[in-house]
């Protein structure tokens, strides 16, 4: 899985998975299942608006029609959201609340990978120790600050 920025080279790796016959053009059908490699995850309202704002209607995408629709993606949800649904996931007991620890993982793990002196110096910056637990609302301050 690939998050935030996709390079080219992320993207030519993906779309040749979908180029069977190593055409140069993948069914527009794939579209959705391209956008899910790097970690989206696309309503079929999007993926129609996408797709008409690239496919001539020959029911096939290019390499630059689908590094375009993967650049130009932007789900409906906002990061916030985004953020809140990672949070819920580590959240089990649902107490609204996480410990330091998966805080860190998280941090280390999701999208721009951060070493452990990032995650701790971001972490001081918005105002919370590496004890204790963080509040979700403080977790997507910390999130939002991060991007």
């Amino acid at each position: 899985r690939h998050h935030g920025h996709s390079t080219m080279a992320d993207i030519r790796e993906v779309f040749d998975l979908y180029d069977l016959e190593g055409e140069g053009y993948i069914a527009t059908g794939e579209l959705g299942n391209v956008l899910r490699a790097f970690g989206h995850n696309p309503t079929e309202a999007e993926l129609q608006d996408l797709l008409s704002s690239v496919d001539s209607g020959s029911g096939k995408l290019s390499f630059g029609e689908v590094s375009t629709c993967v650049s130009s993606f932007k789900p409906n949800g906002s990061y916030e959201d985004q953020v809140r649904e990672a949070f819920k996931i580590f959240d089990k007991d649902g107490k609204g609340t996480i410990s330091m620890g998966e805080l860190k993982h998280i941090m280390q793990n999701l999208g721009e990978k951060m070493t452990e002196e990032e995650v701790s110096e971001m972490m001081k910056e918005a105002g919370l120790d590496s004890k204790g637990s963080i509040a979700v609302d403080d977790f997507i301050g910390v999130m939002l600050a991060a991007v």
